[in-house]
């Protein structure tokens, strides 16, 4: 399950950070080419281009951090408190009900 999930996180954040390259660098790099810069040609086209560019940085930031909190809680959450492997995403929901099923004490 964790595989899949990791592809998931893996696929957003390449089509996310194509999204911050494309909005970004591929407006500044047609400008230096062609002496034409898009944000230019209308106020809503500037703005919507400002708001693509903050909003796709961010998703690529939590992103990164979704699969940061995905490895911590299968690595070690779930190892530590003895639950299958593949559990992945629910490891942490899961295990604190198998906890408390057996009658041990939660940290």
């Amino acid at each position: 399950m964790t595989n899949s999930i990791l592809s998931f996180f893996s696929a957003s954040l390449a089509v996310i950070d194509t999204l911050v390259l494309y909005v970004g660098l591929l407006r500044i790099w047609l400008a230096e080419l062609t002496g034409f810069d898009y944000q230019h040609s209308g106020d809503w086209i500037c703005k919507l281009s400002v708001v693509l560019g903050y909003v796709a940085s961010d998703l690529s930031v939590w992103l990164i951090i979704a699969v940061t909190v995905e490895r911590y809680v299968y690595n070690n959450v779930c190892a530590a408190w003895t639950c299958h492997r593949e559990l992945g995403s629910f490891a942490l929901h899961r295990c604190h009900n198998e906890r408390q099923s057996s009658g041990s004490t939660v940290l």
